[in-house]
């Protein structure tokens, strides 16, 4: 419900944000890691590389893991929204912050505050 009203209210990147913490198991430092470049597929297998060491980051497991998307489709998803990003960039024009702020007003916009 929450994401159908963020995508409705044009909070994409955040219902993106969500649906992929959702299938990963992601905190949102290892969300807001995530660059072009980390995502790989293999046929229908999707995995994104967290924690890199290179860029001194960690994961709740450690240094350079992988996580494997659950849902094909979100992979899919994710894969076409980098598309027009540069390698090593960001995938969020979004920051940790407003990411935050938009979850907390689609709580209440759903009246589930």
């Amino acid at each position: 419900m929450l994401v159908l009203q963020m995508v409705r209210t044009g909070r994409f990147q955040a219902a993106l944000g969500v649906l992929i913490c959702f299938d990963t198991f992601f905190r949102s430092h290892d969300l807001f890691n995530m660059r072009k470049g980390g995502l790989s597929a293999d046929g229908d297998v999707f995995a994104i590389a967290a924690g890199r060491r290179q860029r001194r980051e960690s994961a709740k497991t450690g240094t350079d893991q992988g996580v494997v998307l659950d849902r094909t489709w979100l992979g899919q998803l994710l894969s076409g929204w980098q598309q027009h990003i540069h390698q090593g960039d960001s995938l969020w024009t979004l920051d940790p912050g407003l990411y935050r702020k938009q979850w907390s007003e689609v709580k209440d916009e759903c009246s589930l505050g």
